[in-house]
């Protein structure tokens, strides 16, 4: 078996059968997973360059538009700080984005993102403050 077949196995073993590897952004340090989260399953397609039509890629982005469209679903624990709800679809998409998708929410959400890449270069020259005064106006508190 070669380094591709063996990357493939572990990740079709790994893999639930929604299509998710777990968590999605924090790994459960009470399971033995080689993958431990489906964050980092989607780094590991990406830098592997597996692309949607492979059938384990396309089950892990159909996962994460779901997710996306329905955050009762999220699999890890909402953190304390008041920002991390509302960015979580920021998490989801920027992996999502790995393999692109045509999904609405997806668009909207990749929107905010370009929105606060504009404020935060908007001098030529990154600014921090620009960024994270734009992060925050953009995330809705809930």
């Amino acid at each position: 078996m070669n380094k591709y077949e063996r990357l493939i196995k572990k990740l079709a073993d790994e893999q639930y059968a929604d299509g998710s590897f777990g968590r999605f952004h924090t790994m459960n340090s009470k399971l033995k997973q080689k993958i431990p989260t489906t964050q980092a399953a989607a780094w590991i397609m990406y830098e592997n360059l597996l692309t949607r039509n492979n059938e384990i890629c396309n089950k892990t982005c159909l996962y994460m538009e779901r997710l996306l469209n329905d955050l009762t679903q999220w699999p890890d624990a909402w953190e304390g700080n008041k920002y991390f709800k509302p960015a979580v679809p920021l998490f989801i998409t920027s992996s999502l984005s790995l393999f692109g998708s045509g999904d609405e929410q997806y668009k909207a959400v990749c929107n905010i993102w370009v929105n606060i890449l504009i404020s935060a270069f908007e001098t030529g020259e990154y600014s921090k403050e620009k960024m994270n005064a734009t992060s925050k106006e953009s995330l809705v508190l809930k």
